[in-house]
């Protein structure tokens, strides 16, 4: 389990940076990377409480998943902060540069700028008619100022992604430190029914046997781990 989780973070964190270079224009990439970079997610998850489980005392089960379940929610808090803050910082800084470009080279006054950048901002979020107010306006330079808007905000996603890979590579140095559990993944059950053949006709005798080994297998849980 322990190689489960390194190869679905490897597999996360590369195909992550793999969505900054589909934008803006790679549409098919950009949805098909999205699933090969989030798809692992579960499996992480569900390998992580199993690794618990088999490495944990009964008694502090609960424990464990409670704490799994925190440090899921605040990384997911933490990280949604942290590129929020990125999104909106290079928005800020390449939307007006890149809207001004685009009106510039279509001979827009300097006098029109203040309200063509809020214009465009209400036309890339589909309000119709943003543009009546702006004068000598075309359909040229509507096109291009949607397109500047489209790459601003394809550049902020960018670097949004290029952040969020540190977090992966440093996921999986931690991911190495994991105890492996291949030992513990046997054809063994815990618990048989007495009775536990086809039809109910099973072999008390086996059944009787497994029982100890089950006892066995939950006194060895519950020993301390050193």
């Amino acid at each position: 389990m322990k190689i489960i989780i390194i190869v679905a973070l490897v597999v996360m964190t590369l195909f992550t940076g793999l969505l900054a270079v589909s934008l803006p224009t790679h549409k098919v990439a950009w949805m098909a990377l999205q699933a090969l970079a989030l798809g692992p997610y579960a499996l992480v998850t569900v390998s992580a409480c199993a690794i618990v489980s088999l490495h944990i005392q009964l008694r502090h089960l609960g424990l464990a998943y409670g704490v799994i379940g925190t440090f899921r929610s605040a990384g997911g808090s933490l990280g949604n902060a942290i590129f929020s803050t990125i999104l909106t910082g290079v928005v800020d800084k390449e939307l007006p540069k890149l809207i001004i470009a685009a009106a510039m080279r279509h001979g827009v006054s300097p006098e029109s700028l203040p309200a063509l950048i809020p214009a465009a901002v209400q036309n890339a979020v589909g309000i119709p008619g943003a543009f009546a107010a702006i004068p000598d306006m075309t359909p040229e330079l509507e096109a291009a100022v949607a397109r500047a808007v489209k790459e601003a905000y394809g550049y902020a996603f960018q670097m949004v992604f290029y952040s969020m890979i540190p977090f992966g590579v440093l996921g999986i140095l931690a991911a190495g430190f994991i105890r492996d559990s291949s030992e513990y993944l046997t054809n063994h059950t815990a618990v048989h029914l007495e009775n536990g053949g086809v039809l109910g006709h099973g072999n008390k005798q086996n059944s009787h046997k497994q029982q100890k080994r089950s006892l066995c297998l939950i006194t060895r849980f519950e020993e301390p781990i050193n």
